[in-house]
Formats: C-alpha cells, structure tokens, sequence
C-alpha cells in the first residue's frame, strides 16, 4: 500500500466538472483518489493511470441503490461526502453512463435539489427572509441608539451583520454553483470532463482571501477597539486642554470644587460623576466622553451640583460627522427642539442651541468633529458653551 497524501478542497463539489478534471489529472501523475473528508481529499501514492472520474448527486436514502447501479457498468465506487458519490473507471474500458439521456440527468438534479436546499420557493423565502431580518435588525438597533450613524458608534453590531452576511453569502454561492451545474447540461458539456479546475480553485482562493481578510480586520479593530477603550478619573488626568472636550472650567469665571455628585456611581474605583471614557472604531476613530460635577465655592443659586455631560466624536470621513449631527439633532428632538444657527466662512461650523429649565444644550459640527454638550444647572450661557467649544474645536478666538 502506497503513501497517503491529502489534498485540500478548493471550492465545493457542486464544481463536478473541475473536479472530475483533477481526479484524473492526479491519478496520471500516479496519486489515485481514496476518499473525501470534510475539507480535504485523500490520495495513495502509486503508479501513473489514466482515470476517468464521475460524480454524481443523489438523495442520501438512494446511495447504496445508486453504487450497486454504477457497479453494473462498470464504474468503481470511490468515496462520498454529503449528497455526493464518486466513482472511478480506466479510461476507454467503455464504461457507460448511469442516465440515458441528459432529460433523465436533468430531472435527477432537481429531484436532489429539493433534499439540499428545499423547495426552490421554500429556498428564495428563506433567503428573502435572512436578508430582511439582517435590515430589520439594523433598522431597530438604529432606533435604539438615535439613528444609523450613531449605531456606528457600536461597531460590535456592524460586525455581527457584516459575519452574517458572509455566512448568508456562502450559501447563495452553493446554490449559484448548483444552477451553473444545471446550465452545462443545457449546452451538453456534462459529460465532457471539460472542467477548468485551475481556474475554480483560483477563483476560490481569491474569494476566500477576500473573506478572510475581511474577518482578520474585523478581529483585529475589535482588540484594538478593546485597548482604545478606557474609563479615567478626571482627578487622575494632568491636563484636560490636550483634548477636544470641553469642561466646567472652561465655561464658568468663578471657582468650584469637583465632587461627588448625588448621582454618581463608584465602581471598579471610576467615579462615574467625574470620569471621561475614549473609544475608537474604523468609522469613528476618535469618540470622547465627559461627565463632571462641580460644586462652586460661592454656592450655587438654585443649591444643586452642577453637571456637565460632553460627547465628542471625530467622523472618518465629513460625510460621516454631517450623519452623526443630523442624528443627535434628531435624538435631541424628542425631548425638546434645538434651534439651529449656522455660520459660514473659512472656519464654518453649524451649531444648535436649547435651553430649558436647568438644562442647556450645544451641538457644533465644525469640519468631521461633533460635539453635543448638556450642562445643568450651570452659570454659563449658551453663547459661553459655544465658544469654549469652538476653541478647543480651533474655530474661534476666545474672549479675553
């Protein structure tokens, strides 16, 4: 008994064609097909013989009926995988063949087709269904989250789908190769062991790359999405001027004390009163957010603790930026109306204010940077709030 070697399987069997032509190019090179595993091809190492190959597909119940009718002229039963049955003779021994006539081959096929992929009604359902679940999935966790451009900002959801959809397209690409398979026997080349295997297994390399380039970005943005992420005490930073958010010193002249709020949560020693949080994905690779307290030294009029709460977000594209401003003005809007101020110029920005009760709330777009402000129970005016903003965002001078 001669060497066993395995090759892998490029592609699925539905390629017949392609694969009868490299079973019997292997067994001219003196590897003889032994049998067929899940992913790979079992070949023994002998002596060079021409070989012709079959493969035919049949229901899972009528395997044994079909080896015993291929024995009777003459054709060598192989190996099988799933539906698939293959079979070996010597070239021009004069085996014949198992259909009569391509009608009869024809009709076998969508006879088996029915047992692997269901009813072809049954079958476009089932992938219309797939398709609509995945948009309705998308559409209601876009709701969830204030709109699509927000959802962005939860890249795990994005990649969830986009792993779902390759899944989906896997099984659309089995059923394209079935219906190829079907068309040969329109034009007769079934039986002409007129594949290309070459030119599949290449075909099935390059889309497989594809796939698997796209799920090691994937793997790799998520760790790195991991590392980026990261809750700081704001009593543990140096200097908050190094980033793009704003805080309560930057918009009130009077001194306060950063404290406890009555609010705050103390968890895994982050004071989630005072505390800011930076994230990163692909789409939004620079995502801040800031939650303060303050208490002022000369007390505060209406005797509560003042809060700010600042979202910034840097758009990869300003495509993106004008996407996640149309969404927060929109998710803002449900609970009261912000009103809309643009100014244009070689720095223009478009900016939205809101003041209600002890609430104030500032959302500048300048360029791809966003940023959403709410301050409660401050002193600071809207006008104040805009321009600490527009000077961190670089777009203004300051007053002096």
């Amino acid at each position: 008994m001669g060497k066993v070697i395995r090759k892998t399987l490029f592609g699925d069997l539905f390629n017949i064609l392609e694969y009868e032509e490299y079973f019997s190019e292997m067994s001219r090179e003196g590897f003889h097909l032994q049998k067929i595993g899940r992913y790979f091809a079992y070949f023994e190492e002998g002596k060079p013989n021409y070989l012709n190959y079959k493969i035919d597909i049949v229901k899972k119940d009528e395997k044994e009926i079909r080896i015993r009718q291929y024995k009777r002229i003459d054709w060598k039963f192989v190996g099988e995988k799933d539906n698939f049955l293959v079979f070996s003779s010597p070239m021009n021994s004069g085996a014949g063949e198992l259909y009569e006539t391509l009608e009869e081959q024809r009709l076998a096929l969508q006879n088996v087709k029915k047992e692997i992929f269901g009813g072809s009604i049954a079958s476009i359902i089932m992938v219309v269904i797939s398709i609509l679940l995945l948009i309705l999935v998308l559409c209601q966790r876009s709701k969830v989250e204030g709109g699509f451009y927000l959802l962005l900002t939860r890249e795990e959801l994005i990649t969830s789908l986009i792993l779902a959809l390759i899944s989906l397209l896997n099984d659309l690409e089995k059923k394209r190769n079935f219906k190829r398979l079907q068309k040969s026997l329109d034009r007769e080349e079934f039986s002409r062991y007129s594949g290309d295997y070459l030119l599949m297994k290449n075909k099935f390399i390059i889309k497989k790359g594809i796939y698997f380039s796209i799920i090691l970005f994937i793997i790799a943005s998520l760790f790195y999405k991991i590392s980026q992420d990261k809750y700081i005490n704001l009593t543990e930073i140096n200097n908050l001027d190094t980033l793009p958010v704003i805080s309560i010193a930057d918009i009130e002249i009077i001194n306060y004390n950063r404290d406890k709020s009555s609010l705050s949560i103390i968890k895994d020693d982050i004071d989630y009163g005072n505390y800011i949080h930076s994230g990163w994905n692909i789409l939004i690779p620079r995502e801040y957010f800031l939650s303060e307290t303050a208490i002022f030294q000369e007390g505060n009029y209406k005797g509560k603790d003042s809060r700010l709460s600042v979202h910034y977000y840097l758009g990869r594209t300003e495509t993106i930026a004008k996407g996640l401003e149309k969404d927060l003005v929109f998710r803002k809007n449900t609970g009261y109306i912000l009103k809309p101020s643009q100014t244009q110029g070689d720095s223009g920005y478009t900016y939205y204010g809101a003041e209600e009760e002890d609430r104030k709330t500032v959302l500048v777009r300048k360029g791809k940077e966003v940023v959403l402000v709410d301050y409660y129970d401050g002193r600071a005016s809207l006008e104040d709030i805009v321009e600490a903003v527009l000077r961190k965002l670089g777009g203004k001078e300051g007053r002096h």
